[in-house]
């Protein structure tokens, strides 16, 4: 930019000479010359200007942070006819259990900005509703479509949890987690209790078990033995509140401190101040040539 005070300079001490023939009588074409003259001295200028401005290449800069290294977690939901049960919400008894998992889970789904996210649905049998991915909106929109019943009336956990476990290990990720969430025993399902284990230990997944209702209707040694072989943790609910909290538990048992790749986007718009040089300039040249002619 100080390239624009060599110019000022330059104009001011080293004014060009060029020959000049003197008139008299001339005073009816000085209007018009002094007209010229200040559209010719602006042309120059402006495109003297705007070149310089190009020169020093205005440029905006977008720094963003990218964690591509983030956690693999699996939602793993009951949706038996069981989960049509009332009452699990104190503020709506007729609220079934399920419609009070979903919004819940869909809270917890929010909060996990950095992670890759899959859910997995199970009654007689189980299914990946979502496949492992980044995108919250989808399985917002996809957790809002579940229903009770979608995949039969019973329960099979250990088919859901081997299921969980083939979801988590399409991609690579720091940590790998299944929160299984049911609030009955296991009824259904063709993986034995033994395979499902040994998967979640040769894959290095943590099991969180979450029961939901009163003692009697889940198998409270099994769940608590699945995610005790498994570093996790296992949590029981009587209700919605408690259920809340246990997920914003997880939610903080997982945290982790997020090193992130920068990158650094610059758009460059040097291109505009040249175009309107190049302009000018033409301009000025146009005018230049036109005064000579006269």
């Amino acid at each position: 930019l100080f390239l624009f005070a060599f110019f000022v300079i330059a104009a001011i001490w080293f004014k060009p000479r060029s020959r000049a023939i003197i008139f008299p009588h001339l005073h009816l074409l000085e209007n018009q010359a002094i007209k010229s003259g200040i559209l010719i001295s602006l042309c120059k200028w402006l495109g003297v200007f705007f070149l310089v401005v190009a020169l020093a290449s205005p440029v905006q800069e977008n720094t963003q942070s990218k964690d591509n290294k983030g956690y693999n977690i699996c939602l793993v939901l009951d949706a038996s006819l069981s989960m049509s049960q009332g009452g699990f919400n104190s503020s709506n008894f007729r609220q079934d259990r399920f419609s009070v998992v979903k919004e819940i889970v869909g809270d917890f789904i929010d909060k996990r900005v950095n992670d890759n996210l899959s859910i997995v649905v199970f009654g007689d049998f189980s299914f990946v509703a979502l496949p492992l991915s980044f995108d919250k909106k989808m399985a917002s929109n996809i957790l809002s479509t579940l229903q009770i019943g979608m995949a039969g009336r019973q329960t099979a956990i250990y088919d859901a949890l081997a299921q969980s476990i083939n979801s988590l290990n399409v991609q690579q990720a720091k940590k790998k987690i299944a929160i299984l969430l049911t609030d009955g025993q296991n009824t259904a399902g063709e993986v034995p209790y033994s395979v499902a284990m040994r998967m979640a230990k040769e894959h290095n997944v943590t099991v969180y078990t979450v029961a939901i209702g009163s003692r009697g209707e889940f198998d409270t040694s099994v769940l608590e033995e699945m995610s005790r072989a498994t570093g996790g943790k296992f949590f029981l609910a009587s209700n919605s509140n408690s259920l809340l909290r246990i997920y914003k538990q997880i939610d903080e048992l997982e945290k982790y401190d997020i090193k992130a790749n920068t990158f650094i986007q610059k758009d460059y718009f040097y291109s505009y101040p040249l175009f309107l040089s190049i302009i000018f300039l033409l301009f000025y040249i146009l005018l230049v040539g036109r005064k000579s002619l006269i």
